[in-house]
């Protein structure tokens, strides 16, 4: 009889044994199939979020490290200063496309008018309009690149401008509607050092000519206007709403106008208050803003190893994905779950078919003697057995399949909720974006745990079903091994005797 046909008989005569192959087949390929099915779904959002990200990163304090620090020590750790030139280093890596090292001032004016958004969002300084100045770095406007402004009429720094003290500016339409500027209109800062030795200030009445400690003025000339693009979301709508009023009226100009005017404020306020900078060099107190775009969302890792070890205590680097932590943490927690558990099945499917397939092999060794003593090669034997064992686990795997993609539907849906609710329980919000990154615009709407839920999707598609045969094909292969090895080694002659 052809081994074929044998194949087929065997099966057939041996009903309640291939049932419980069937089954025990069917169950571990359900685990295997909904792990599969799972972790392809997780894949596909977090996928999905990193298209969405755009490859942004920030180096800033790690004020949650230095909390706990202070917590254990009971003061508040010193940290060491990063100047601008090794931020600049980090800006040549292969992994980043443009950077913006952006040094920050306040100027006062008592002709311009402030463009106002929301009036609890401003100080009342008296007379005094307050504008922030923006540093650029080069004249590879970064926030035009990426988007948060838009020029509409002049033009972006020279390479000679934004490298020199250039007294030129960019400022947004609603400040050029409100003055009544244009490109080539040029309007008048002042920098101001007020005398808090016996007042704070913060007071409007305080902000007067006595009050004044030194002030020197600087003449700007509008070269470029530009439409404010950003975006803030910070979960905090005040604090979004004063993130919008300081990007509107803040005034571009080249780092070293920014440089000067910062230093000098920070000069004179060192005089008038030398007991907090008896232990500070004056460049340490020096404040600006950094921000990294990279080629991709995949350099981010690589970003990440080139930079850390060169980063001092209680620093760290931030992007945007973080803004989303409480469904990335529920996406990598589901797919951590998935591996976990497509490696136990596996494992086990290996260890109790080849239990399995050994007990049958024994149970039909004299079947197998017979086989053997006449003629039948071993190679035939063996992929009688091999096409028996083979078709008994097709069929559960193809029941399996469908089982396991719809089991896991329901129930990984319900996890991933519970787990969402539970990181942002602990986190207080979804979507926090981080203090850098949203001053200057690069914040991203937040995605909700429903528009994460909404994209994730457990579907039998080809990828899936091809992953999970595979998996069942290198599972099968791994459990016959060993048990076809006992066919291999029987004698024919010692069965028969």
């Amino acid at each position: 009889m052809n081994f074929l046909l044998r194949t087929v008989k065997s099966i057939e005569r041996n009903i309640g044994r291939t049932f419980i192959f069937l089954f025990v087949a069917f169950l571990l390929g359900t685990l295997m199939s909904g792990a599969i099915s799972v972790n392809l779904a997780v894949q596909r959002v977090s996928t999905n979020l990193e298209n969405a990200l755009p490859p942004i990163v920030s180096i800033e304090e790690d004020m949650e490290s230095m909390e706990k620090q202070e917590m254990l020590t009971g003061e508040w750790p010193r940290i060491d200063f990063i100047p601008i030139d090794i931020y600049s280093e980090f800006g040549k890596l292969p992994y980043v496309r443009n950077y913006d090292i952006s040094v920050g001032a306040g100027l006062l004016s008592d002709e311009l008018e402030r463009y106002v958004i929301d009036e609890g969002v401003t100080l009342d300084m008296g007379r005094w309009e307050t504008f922030r100045l923006k540093g650029v770095y080069n004249s590879s406007l970064i926030d035009v690149e990426e988007g948060t402004i838009e020029l509409t009429s002049g033009r972006a720094f020279s390479e000679q401008e934004a490298r020199s003290q250039s007294y030129v500016t960019l400022i947004s339409e609603e400040v050029a509607s409100i003055n009544n500027l244009h490109i080539g209109s040029t309007f008048t800062l002042s920098n101001i050092v007020w005398d808090t030795r016996r007042n704070a200030g913060m007071d409007s009445d305080f902000y007067i000519e006595d009050n004044i400690y030194v002030q020197r003025t600087h003449d700007f000339e509008v070269v470029g206007i530009f439409r404010s693009l950003a975006h803030f979301d910070t979960g905090d709508a005040e604090k979004d709403g004063m993130l919008r009023d300081a990007h509107i009226n803040s005034i571009y100009v080249p780092n070293p106008v920014a440089l000067e005017a910062q230093m000098h404020q920070i000069e004179h306020i060192a005089s008038l208050h030398p007991e907090q900078f008896t232990h500070v060099e004056l460049e340490e107190t020096l404040w600006f803003q950094n921000v990294y775009v990279l080629n991709d969302f995949q350099s981010l890792n690589m970003f990440k190893e080139a930079v850390e070890g060169h980063l001092p205590d209680f620093w760290k680097i931030t992007d945007l994905s973080d803004s989303h932590s409480s469904i990335t943490i529920a996406m990598e927690n589901m797919n951590n779950l998935t591996l976990l558990i497509l490696m136990l099945a596996a494992g086990t499917s290996v260890t109790i078919a080849s239990l399995l397939i050994v007990l049958m092999l024994h149970e039909r060794k004299k079947e197998i003697g017979v086989y053997l003593s006449l003629g039948e090669t071993r190679g035939k034997v063996v992929a009688q057995m091999m096409i028996e064992i083979a078709t008994i686990i097709l069929i559960a795997m193809i029941f399996s399949l469908f089982a396991g993609s719809l089991i896991a539907d329901s129930l990984s849906e319900s996890l991933l909720r519970r787990d969402m609710a539970a990181n942002v329980d602990a986190e207080g919000s979804m979507g926090v974006s981080f203090m850098d990154l949203n001053s200057m615009g690069f914040a991203i709407e937040g995605i909700s745990a429903e528009d994460a839920m909404a994209a994730y999707s457990v579907s039998l598609d080809t990828a899936t079903a091809l992953t999970f045969f595979a998996v069942a094909t290198a599972t099968v292969l791994l459990s016959t091994i060993i048990p076809m090895l006992y066919i291999l080694r029987l004698n024919p002659r010692k069965i028969m005797m």
